[in-house]
């Protein structure tokens, strides 16, 4: 199976969290991993991100780290100087540039390139929506009531930004050229702009909420902390919708946690505390759900997999556990057991990387030649 992934983790309170992508080709891991890798400072919210043969870890010290997948190597690390948007935003890439928070840096040299934060005046950056990275170009929303529907356009390259009004909140840029969004009084439409010139309504039924913006493959996925609602972009009808209270069963709403959602071609996946359901993507119906009984912490999708790790407490304390899943089952394939308190998975290519808190990177490898496929026929 070969199709392309869309990651996404909100937190159910505070709203919409981290994007990131990945190829989905791969099978079950080597037992031994390839390399381990300790960053002294702990690594902030875990936050770790897999580009092309490097990955990039921001410390709790306010230093992003560049590494080397195949040994784990360091290739160069940067200080930053901390402000709102590093310390509460995830990490991007794009060609040769790394977005942390408000900071651009080249990942070639190991150099910050600029600010974000200082080009747009008074106008402040938003940290509730995501920053959509295409063809060189990096586009950010811009926040407040004085700025609805405005964003900044920066190009590294050239070390040009421009602040252009679009008309468009909660920012979704399937490519550079066509952008979904809201109006910015949330009156029941989306919004589609071509290159920010011109725009087309398509009204949507009034129970769909002002919410986070998936675009993938002609359907559009509106998130909120209430609901989950599948659109069909070509005529803007609702195909399904679901609450997010009903999708799992015995759920403690005194318990706080965060959902963590990956759509395909062929599912959508939802992933809160010990709760895991998969949810066919074009009727909204359940294919299987699943109470693993242990609090999950992150997860990373590789093909039929699901690689997760879960926190388990016992008599004797808690205990991590790293484990692979079958994504259309839901049957664990593998299991192994950790000292470490695990925070962040992050999978990609052929390799799979399980992060503590403490600050360990643990790098798994696995021979693409020979990927895992689920046995099951039950598949979209």
């Amino acid at each position: 199976m070969n199709m392309k992934e869309k990651e996404i983790s909100w937190n159910s309170v505070n709203g919409y969290r981290q994007l990131h992508w990945g190829n989905t080709v791969g099978g079950l891991i080597d037992p031994d991993p390839i390399w381990k890798k300790r960053l002294p400072a702990g690594i902030s919210h875990g936050q770790v991100l897999i580009s092309d043969d490097q990955c990039y870890a921001m410390d709790s010290q306010h230093k992003i780290h560049s590494i080397s997948l195949s040994d784990g190597q360091d290739n160069w690390n940067l200080k930053l100087e901390p402000n709102d948007y590093f310390m509460l935003s995830n990490i991007f890439s794009m060609d040769k540039y790394l977005l942390a928070g408000s900071y651009v840096i080249d990942t070639e040299k190991g150099k910050l390139v600029n600010d974000l934060s200082q080009l747009t005046g008074d106008l402040v950056l938003s940290n509730g929506s995501p920053s959509e990275l295409h063809n060189g170009k990096i586009f950010m929303q811009i926040n407040g009531a004085e700025a609805p529907g405005k964003i900044l356009i920066y190009e590294p390259a050239v070390d040009h930004a421009e602040i252009v009004d679009i008309g468009i909140v909660n920012l979704c840029m399937p490519d550079e050229n066509i952008t979904y969004g809201w109006k910015p009084t949330g009156d029941g439409y989306i919004l589609k702009s071509y290159n920010f010139t011109t725009t087309e309504n398509k009204p949507l039924n009034p129970e769909v909420k002002l919410g986070r913006l998936i675009a993938e493959s002609n359907h559009l996925l509106v998130m909120n902390e209430n609901d989950i609602t599948m659109i069909d972009l070509s005529d803007g009808n609702i195909l399904w919708s679901r609450r997010t209270d009903s999708l799992m069963d015995s759920l403690d709403p005194k318990q706080n946690g965060s959902y963590r959602i990956a759509m395909s071609e062929e599912t959508l996946g939802i992933y809160y505390l010990s709760h895991f359901i998969q949810i066919d993507r074009i009727d909204g119906k359940t294919l299987w759900k699943k109470d693993f009984g242990k609090h999950n912490l992150d997860v990373g999708l590789v093909g039929d997999l699901i690689y997760a790790a879960f926190d388990i407490y016992e008599s004797l304390g808690k205990l991590t556990v790293k484990t692979a899943i079958d994504r259309y089952t839901g049957e664990e394939l593998w299991t192994e057991n950790t000292k470490h308190a695990l925070n962040n998975v992050k999978a990609s290519e052929n390799k799979v990387l399980f992060v503590s808190v403490y600050g360990e990177i643990v790098c798994y490898e696995w021979d693409d030649s020979n990927p895992y496929h689920s046995p099951t026929m039950n598949k979209v």
